[in-house]
């Protein structure tokens, strides 16, 4: 009660700016879990602090409204849930050449170049091109709103939490070589569905001419990892 009662005192120096203090109690879940995911939704200027098994927010008072409903669908228990992560490796290649051929007849001279031809000029062209795609999934049971290291996205630690009807919000923290923590990422979803974090894509160009000759090889490979939330089964 009585880091609750300092926390109130600090918070009502800004109140009168700021509108409205809320007070909302936390039945099932641990307060600190549910304003981790109430922080990137705040305006600036907004506090929020937790106090034992409250939240203390200073805020205007549409925004209180807002926070108050949302905490209401949040608090309930745990889900189980099933995390799935998808790397997928997609490869294209091109290529693209074209020949060209001259057939001059002059008396009893002719001159003939590249292509097989009658009389004239000439120009064969031709390509093709193929695309290679892997997928690599990797999946991991957790508790909705634990955090889990994501195996086969880099350094990535995901916590998620139902929101909503079939809502899923995901914070995404990237960690360092030696387990330090860094910036958070908040993406949203639908459950079951792929949820793309990120990706890197690469090209490659070598192209080649002659006399009456030319082609072209392009070759482009692209990295995407997802994600994707599930209930898991009993």
């Amino acid at each position: 009660m009585r880091r609750r009662a300092f926390l109130l005192l600090a918070l009502l120096g800004g109140a009168a700016r700021a509108g409205r203090i809320a007070v909302i109690s936390v039945r099932n879940r641990p307060a600190v879990e549910l304003a981790r995911m109430i922080r990137p939704l705040l305006n600036p200027g907004d506090a929020l602090n937790v106090a034992g098994n409250a939240l203390i927010l200073r805020t205007d008072p549409d925004t209180a409204r807002q926070v108050e409903e949302l905490v209401r669908r949040l608090d309930r228990p745990a889900a189980d849930l099933l995390i799935t992560v998808r790397r997928v490796l997609r490869g294209r290649h091109s290529t693209r050449a074209a020949r060209g051929g001259v057939n001059v007849c002059c008396g009893d001279f002719r001159l003939q170049a590249s292509v097989p031809m009658d009389e004239g000029a000439a120009v064969q062209a031709w390509g093709h091109e193929h695309t290679v795609e892997t997928a690599r999934e990797q999946p991991v049971r957790t508790m909705e709103g634990s955090p889990v290291l994501l195996r086969g996205a880099g350094e990535l630690e995901a916590t998620a939490h139902l929101v909503g009807d079939g809502g899923v919000q995901l914070t995404i923290r990237s960690l360092g070589r030696h387990g330090e923590a860094g910036m958070d990422t908040v993406v949203s979803g639908r459950l079951g569905q792929w949820i793309t974090l990120g990706g890197i894509t690469e090209h490659e160009t070598d192209t080649s001419t002659g006399i009456l000759t030319g082609s072209r090889h392009a070759a482009a490979r692209e990295e995407i990892i997802q994600v994707r939330v599930d209930r898991a089964s009993p």
